[in-house]
């Protein structure tokens, strides 16, 4: 994988790009560009509302079967509805399946119920900050400058997830579960190995989660993202490479048995 000219390429688009694997096992950094950067998070942010509940419902807060009601899948979104046909015109669940849902649909109204349970959006950054200070969450997932983060705090936070997975599965199961449901198509790939959020915006996409088999230990937590593209065309270029750069990280660092 030559970094150095894709991220080349990028600028030549006016654009920025930012790369960062880290193993999951022993917290090595396997490959990075610009991992200082920060980059906006748009629809991936729900992976860090998972993370601050997650972190919540162990600190006492709140439980993961609280009942939350007055539930509605964002109607502007029709993958909540296709990913979890079962739960369609439900207004009540336990706040365990509000996460997973939030996370696996990427579900916006979901994301506000959450935030509700916890105090709202500003006790959400709070507990966020505390752990991951380059990771800014926001009511408006559409403002880059609320709703962003630096590469190595959002790496962290996928890997403390997997982390935190291997060691207290039930805590974290919803916050995995969610990462499963996304709907992630590589001929090359396969698909469970990849768990994932994305986000984007007319000027940048972000790619991020955990590569490999969550029950093995060869496992690598990444995010890959571009920022300040000026032209769709470009956006949909740029968002291909991101793809090839996700293989190639598999491909160099995750061992699949023959």
């Amino acid at each position: 994988m030559d970094l150095a000219k894709l991220d080349s390429d990028v600028a030549k688009a006016g654009g920025s790009l930012g790369v960062l694997a880290m193993s999951v096992p022993d917290g090595r950094t396997l490959s990075s560009l610009h991992e200082d950067e920060s980059f906006p998070l748009a629809s991936a942010a729900k992976l860090a509302i998972g993370w601050a509940a997650a972190d919540a419902v162990r600190g006492g807060k709140v439980r993961w079967h609280t009942l939350v009601r007055g539930l509605e899948l964002d109607p502007n979104d029709e993958g909540g509805r296709e990913l979890y046909p079962h739960i369609f015109g439900q207004t009540e669940l336990e706040l365990r399946e509000v996460v997973e849902v939030m996370i696996g649909a990427l579900d916006h109204y979901y994301a506000m119920a959450v935030a509700r349970q916890l105090g709202g959006w500003d006790a959400v950054q709070r507990r966020i900050s505390d752990a991951y200070p380059g990771v800014r969450v926001h009511m408006n997932p559409y403002d880059p400058e609320q709703n962003s983060g630096q590469l190595t705090d959002v790496v962290r936070l996928a890997r403390d997830v997997a982390a935190g997975y291997r060691k207290e599965p039930r805590l974290w199961r919803p916050v995995v579960a969610g990462l499963v449901r996304q709907q992630y198509k590589a001929d090359d790939i396969p698909p469970h190995h990849v768990l994932n959020v994305q986000g984007g915006l007319g000027d940048a996409v972000i790619d991020t989660g955990l590569l490999g088999d969550i029950a093995s230990p060869n496992l690598l937590a990444y995010a890959v993202a571009v920022k300040r593209i000026g032209r769709p065309e470009e956006l949909v270029a740029a968002y291909n490479r991101l793809e090839d750069v996700i293989r190639d990280l598999y491909d160099d660092h995750i061992d699949v048995p023959a």
